[in-house]
């Protein structure tokens, strides 16, 4: 907290995601309520568990002198906190409960690794504790000095340490039902002999920790602190009273030109009736800050967020329900922020404010990818029809094919698809269209376009919307690049015999040039025509050769490696242009597409259940060369493809 209340992170980063090693810090209020509070020494080094003896205990049934043992201190993904022993730490911990249910999973723990064995012991004898987080609960001592910063309990590198005995005494008071008055009069003292030092903020929280309610004059000099965090924590402070004097300093706090200090005050204001804060909070909106204090990256486990003034304030708006905002917040929705957008939005929903629309079409034709795609999801959840026509400019309109692609806009779920007018299918039908006619242009790997097509099958198949004759030409063309297939394969049946010779013999001539080399698969993909004199010709074609790994060889030097097989294949007339040269699972060398069978594809599923819902016999035939020439090999793909077929012959009456 520290450094990042003095490097604010300027982004909403309001992002909901599930994380399989995540966690949220819990504030320093919650983390006092822990089962078990003591100072321990390590009795034994460990990187994930130790054994610890108990040296002095503030809290809880654990005793003097007893051995435990200590865990989640780290997490197997980072950080991992390696206990040596004779290390001294201040914890907050809960006791791991054993169950005779668990037994099973403590037992096959120990045959996984059999030095787990004292600890599961432990477990059992309910002497094995956790410590909060991997990243709290634990504070190191050295000699008489604690590490601690009481306005996060997230640890940080280069965390200061203050005097134990002082920590211990503030600790007694903020566990008892009434802090001494003593205790309160020491910290008020050291409050008054601190300027500008981040000393002074931990003096602060204590007083608001152990719920001091008294005002201060020297508060006000207080607001003038070069120090963020005695500003930040000041701002906690004055919440705990509500009171007319409180109040009015946290509103002159307001004004402070820190986001974070900001958003704290708006929070603590939250608890005062609406028209006293709501007139205050729009006054400061335009001039409070946008930053925040958000997790880093998405890899970040940590996942604690604090919002800065301009955030929460809109928040705020929404929560007490302060109509009159609304006017004030409509322009926010023309933001090039997608998330910002969201929080707007949402807000604007809580006070009932339904004039958005004009600001929704203005955003879609603005062009802006990100912020559009949101309003498309609005627009479709909540059945705003008065934003159709911007909608489909926007699709119209906007890039198309810039990766990543933004397909969704058109889906059944949170797109375009979930109107049913018949303008909105006349539109879908035309788009699919085009986007079957437009190529995405050059992308090894990435198939844009793809992702279009695919969208648009699942969009029209759901509600029956027939692309015509010439569409489904398209549709067939659209194969072509990815599978080699296109109409002529279904007008033409014997296409499929030729482009499996062909096939057939590309993998021979590959077998014959990596003769003698361990070889894990190879692919082969003919591109044939139809000339002139509608006789097939090869037109191109791709093979894809896999070697198995091998542990002398060095990643780095993979490519090199892959392409001395590359110069056999050209002494033997296949250009460079044709392969795709991969080692396992990775692909290192290629200049032609991937080759990737279509039963693997969700296209070929989904190209499927469209053409067997506006099937002509000719469909149905070349549906029975894909499993006849093997497209498909699986009996669960093939079982499923027979039960198409069915339903399609019965809407042909075949």
């Amino acid at each position: 907290m520290k450094i990042l209340l003095n490097t604010l992170i300027l982004s909403f980063l309001l992002i909901s995601i599930s994380y399989a090693d995540s966690w949220r810090d819990p504030s320093w209020a919650e983390i006092l309520k822990a089962e078990s509070i003591a100072l321990v020494e390590y009795a034994s080094d460990g990187k994930f568990r130790a054994r610890a003896i108990v040296l002095k205990v503030y809290k809880g049934s654990v005793k003097p002198g007893e051995e435990i043992w200590l865990t989640n201190f780290s997490n197997r993904y980072g950080p991992i906190d390696k206990m040596s022993k004779g290390d001294r730490f201040l914890v907050f911990v809960g006791k791991i409960k054993y169950r005779k249910k668990d037994e099973e999973y403590w037992q096959n723990r120990i045959k996984r690794d059999s030095s787990s064995r004292p600890y599961v012991e432990a477990v059992k004898q309910g002497s094995a504790y956790y410590v909060q987080t991997p990243t709290s609960g634990d504070l190191k001592v050295k000699g008489n000095k604690v590490q601690y910063d009481l306005l996060q309990t997230s640890y940080y590198r280069d965390q200061e340490y203050y005097d134990l005995s002082e920590f211990e005494r503030f600790l007694k008071n903020a566990l008892q039902k009434k802090p001494k008055k003593s205790f309160i009069k020491y910290l008020k003292k050291r409050c008054k002999t601190l300027k500008n030092d981040y000393h002074l903020a931990q003096y602060l929280m204590m007083l608001q920790l152990i719920g001091d309610k008294s005002y201060e004059t020297f508060y006000e000099k207080l607001l003038s602190d070069q120090q963020i965090g005695v500003r930040y924590a000041l701002a906690q402070l004055l919440g705990n009273q509500k009171s007319k004097k409180h109040r009015n300093l946290l509103v002159r706090l307001l004004a402070d030109t820190n986001s974070i200090v900001q958003g704290e005050v708006v929070r603590q204001l939250k608890v005062y009736p609406k028209e006293f804060i709501g007139p205050i909070l729009l006054k400061r909106l335009g001039s409070s800050g946008d930053g925040g204090i958000y997790p880093g990256n998405l890899m970040d486990p940590v996942r604690n967020e604090i919002d800065g003034g301009k955030v929460q304030i809109i928040k705020t708006l929404g929560d007490i329900k302060y109509t009159p905002a609304g006017k004030k917040l409509l322009p926010l929705l023309e933001t090039k922020n997608e998330y910002f957008f969201r929080l707007v939005y949402e807000t604007l929903r809580q006070m009932g404010v339904k004039d958005y629309v004009p600001y929704f079409n203005k955003v879609l034709r603005s062009g802006n990818r990100n912020v559009s795609k949101e309003v498309v999801e609005v627009v479709s959840r909540d059945s705003i029809v008065e934003c159709i026509p911007a909608v489909m400019e926007f699709i119209k309109k906007h890039k198309r094919y810039e990766h990543p692609t933004i397909e969704g806009i058109i889906s059944t779920y949170n797109g375009l698809g979930r109107f049913n007018s018949d303008t909105v299918k006349n539109f879908l039908r035309q788009d699919f269209i085009e986007v079957l006619q437009t190529s995405e242009g050059d992308y090894y790997g990435i198939d844009n376009q793809g992702d279009w097509v695919e969208e648009y099958l699942d969009v029209c198949t759901e509600k029956s919307i027939f692309i015509g004759d010439k569409g489904k030409i398209l549709l067939y063309n659209f194969l072509y690049d990815r599978y080699g297939l296109n109409q002529d394969y279904k007008v033409y049946p014997s296409l499929f015999k030729f482009k499996k010779r062909k096939e057939d013999s590309l993998r021979k001539l590959a077998y014959q040039i990596l003769k003698g080399e361990d070889i894990l698969r190879i692919n082969t993909l003919a591109f044939v025509k139809l000339n002139s004199s509608k006789q097939p010709v090869l037109h191109n074609y791709t093979i894809q050769y896999v070697l198995k790994p091998n542990k002398d060889n060095k990643f780095d030097e993979l490519g090199d490696y892959l392409e001395t097989f590359n110069q056999k294949f050209i002494k033997n007339g296949v250009l460079k242009k044709h392969l795709v040269a991969a080692y396992g699972s990775s692909s290192h060398l290629y200049e032609a597409r991937s080759i990737e069978p279509i039963s693997l594809r969700q296209i070929g599923e989904r190209f499927l259940n469209y053409i067997c819902l506006f099937p002509d016999r000719k469909d149905i035939e070349f549906i029975n060369n894909l499993l006849k020439y093997k497209y498909y090999t699986r009996k669960y793909d093939r079982e499923k493809i027979q039960k198409k077929l069915e339903a399609a012959r019965k809407r042909i009456k075949d």
